[in-house]
């Protein structure tokens, strides 16, 4: 119970953070980069965060002090309509949070031995409840400011539940080998790109970046056309989450392979869905399809027996050896993960986001149709050389 409370909580100041600070960054102060600056400015700290704390050994009583400082200074920001400080806090949090999982977990005993595996399960439902979470307190993003207040003090409250649920004695110093918990940083995405048939994993990864830089745009869009208040932003969430909480016992027992086909066919089927109903409806339904892809990405990554490799925080599964059974390849993952830089992840985010934030400035919502499109060809160019792949394997045999 420690650990998944620990999880929800560092989920929902996650995509909390994409949902606050992108809706500042649209309507709080200055409004650089499409107003996407904020975002961008998190995504980096976090990476330089990870970077410098990688191998502090902190005293619980130096987390529980950094959480509370770190959720101070991002509510100030909030109050005070501070994009810089409201980014540097909530980045230290975040990374604070990710301290917190890990120690929480590498508290319940040996990682890798059966009672240690059965005690932390699979954090897909902590995650899907951290998002319910951030949408109950964020998803009305045009109404946000009106209850900032309330956000903030919700900082509060997170920061001094994680330090509440902090072991007495602290584990061994180092970061989570994914770069944030449970993989929320896509680490390892870079890698992914040498093999032309694996594209479908990296693209569904990258889909997740316009999908939430994109909500506040999205939410105005949504209410001018009479939608309700949170209903886009809910529905993006919910796409991101449900289908790998509800599809996770389908991706334990499938291969890589069939992993990186279901994952490719979303991503054409999202591609497909914004050509044939072209427009905003045409748009969301591509954007969920898109996130539904991403869902399964992730959990597919995370899918199969908890072993060493994935209790210390590396993305095991179908990330590598797609067309292996996942269990054949996570010592390979292991290497993989750990070897990523996060400073390069974290930065190539932030870079993308200012980029997408330039592009929707000049060119509206047909910025984000091309960004999805982009990963739709990605997703079938990556179908094309797995089906040729396979093709040319069956002829040599």
């Amino acid at each position: 119970m420690r650990t998944a409370a620990a999880r929800t909580l560092a989920w929902a100041l996650w995509l909390g953070g994409w949902l606050v600070l992108g809706e500042l960054g649209q309507h709080g102060g200055a409004r650089w980069a499409g107003g996407m600056l904020p975002l961008a400015g998190w995504l980096a700290l976090i990476g330089l965060a990870l970077r410098a704390s990688a191998g502090w050994r902190l005293p619980r009583a130096a987390l529980a002090a950094a959480l509370l400082a770190a959720a101070a200074l991002a509510a100030a920001g909030l109050w005070w309509t501070n994009q810089a400080l409201a980014a540097a806090g909530w980045a230290v949090l975040v990374v604070g949070a990710s301290r917190a999982v890990r120690s929480v977990r590498l508290a319940g005993g040996m990682p890798g031995t059966p009672a240690f595996v059965s005690k932390h399960a699979s954090p897909i439902v902590p995650a899907l409840a951290g998002g319910l979470l951030a949408w109950t307190l964020a998803g009305d993003l045009p109404a946000l400011r009106e209850h900032i207040g309330g956000v903030a003090g919700s900082l509060f409250a997170a920061a001094t539940l994680l330090a509440l649920l902090l072991p007495r004695t602290t584990p061994p110093g180092g970061g989570c080998r994914a770069g944030l918990f449970d993989c929320a940083l896509p680490v390892g995405a870079l890698k992914r790109w040498r093999e032309p048939a694996e594209w479908p994993l990296p693209a569904a990864t990258l889909a997740m970046l316009p999908m939430m830089a994109s909500l506040p745009t999205l939410a105005a869009t949504c209410g001018a056309l009479g939608w309700p208040p949170g209903l886009a932003t809910g529905l993006h969430l919910a796409a991101m989450l449900l289908p790998g909480a509800l599809c996770a016992g389908l991706l334990e027992r499938a291969t890589a392979r069939q992993r990186l086909q279901a994952v490719g066919l979303l991503l054409v089927t999202g591609g497909a869905v914004m050509w044939a109903a072209p427009g905003t409806a045409g748009l969301m339904g591509g954007m969920l399809m898109h996130g539904a892809a991403w869902s399964l990405a992730w959990a597919g990554a995370l899918a199969g027996p908890r072993t060493l490799a994935s209790s210390n925080g590396s993305c095991t599964g179908s990330f590598t050896g797609s067309f292996t059974d996942a269990s054949t390849t996570r010592h390979a993952t292991l290497q993989s993960a750990s070897g990523t830089p996060v400073l390069a992840a974290a930065f190539g985010m932030a870079l993308a986001t200012v980029a997408l934030g330039l592009a929707i400035e000049q060119s509206g919502p047909a910025a984000l149709m091309a960004t999805h499109a982009l990963l739709a060809a990605l997703g079938a160019a990556g179908l094309a050389a797995a089906a040729w792949h396979g093709q040319a394997g069956r002829q040599v045999a």
